[in-house]
């Protein structure tokens, strides 16, 4: 009796460690697995949590979605982070060139620093290194990145946001095909104002703005302000300076000097006739008008010569005047 009953005892614990192990799954590994049949998770609807220092960090759902850092995913992969480091890191290295690609997607912060929605980086050390690489074809409208920046009033937001540092020649932006803007386009500033294109630079020895054309430089704004057409110098004290012929419509001075009505004021000192002789004589042009190898030196000031013109207009006048009367003397005489 005794035999048997411990015959029977040797059956049932062999037969019970059959199923422990056909229902169970070891720490350390396991073999001889069956993935039709061997799984870890739920055969009910409930979710399926993995747990490290009793903290949910991972959760597959009744509904296949996965989420990391938080219990209730709403898409099919959703990962959420509170924290200061990036969600998700991946990256990819090529030792032999010394490549690296790194991508960080998707950190929430919720206090009051800056959060990075994605970052893509790529270090190399020979090559081209590209951060982002994004295709789109064949249908009617494609675009390669697409990207929503949502502010409220008083804030201010960066659909794509890009920086370029180190020792070499570095882009933030390289386009190699064309460039569409619907609304404004703002370089080193965040302040458009009302304008649809906007330049700042505080620094005064670059240039902020250079325009080609047909390879050659066409308009350049410097650091101070000062704009060139057709050259690259700018002329000392205009702002404006321009290599090759203007024509316009219509063209308006203001003068910062007064208009030489004084020419008719009782205190204004006329040359005589002789003395106007006198100083052609000698200098070969009229006084306080430029002579011309002055002209061919330093150009013409529209404004400063239309004001001598018109003072020696005026003078002429009061000449006029003196034969005039003179003239009546004369005939009055005879």
């Amino acid at each position: 009796m005794k035999n048997q009953f411990a015959t029977l005892t040797a059956v049932l614990l062999f037969t019970a460690s059959i199923i422990q192990a056909q229902t169970s799954w070891n720490i350390t590994g396991n073999a001889a697995t069956n993935p039709m049949a061997n799984f870890i998770g739920t055969t009910d609807n409930k979710n399926f949590n993995v747990r490290t220092n009793n903290q949910t960090r991972l959760t597959v759902d009744s509904a296949g979605k996965v989420g990391i850092g938080t219990t209730t995913p709403t898409n099919l992969l959703n990962i959420v982070n509170n924290g200061t480091a990036h969600a998700l890191r991946v990256v990819s290295s090529i030792p032999s060139t010394a490549n690296v690609e790194t991508q960080y997607v998707g950190c929430t912060n919720n206090g009051s620093g800056g959060a990075i929605a994605s970052r893509f980086e790529a270090m190399g050390a020979s090559g081209s290194n590209i951060g982002v690489m994004a295709y789109a074809q064949s249908g009617n409208s494609n675009y390669g990145i697409s990207t929503t920046c949502l502010t409220s009033v008083g804030q201010f937001g960066y659909g794509i946001y890009a920086s370029a540092t180190g020792g070499g020649i570095n882009y933030a932006g390289y386009f190699a095909g064309n460039i569409y803007g619907s609304d404004r386009l703002s370089i080193g500033t965040t302040n458009t104002g009302l304008a649809k294109v906007s330049f700042a630079n505080t620094d005064t020895n670059l240039l902020s703005m250079r325009v080609y054309a047909n390879g050659a430089n066409r308009l350049v704004v410097d650091g101070k302000g000062n704009v060139m057409i057709g050259t690259n110098t700018a002329a000392k004290g205009y702002v404006l300076s321009v290599k090759g012929k203007v024509m316009c419509e219509e063209l308006k001075v203001a003068l910062n000097s007064s208009w030489p009505d004084y020419v008719f004021s009782d205190t204004y000192k006329l040359a005589t006739l002789e003395e106007v002789e006198a100083h052609i004589k000698e200098h070969k042009h009229l006084s306080g008008i430029p002579a011309a190898n002055e002209m061919e030196a330093n150009g013409l000031s529209i404004g400063e010569m239309q004001t001598k013109l018109v003072e020696k207009v005026e003078e002429l006048t009061l000449y006029v005047i003196q034969l005039k009367k003179e003239l009546e003397t004369v005939k009055a005489g005879k």
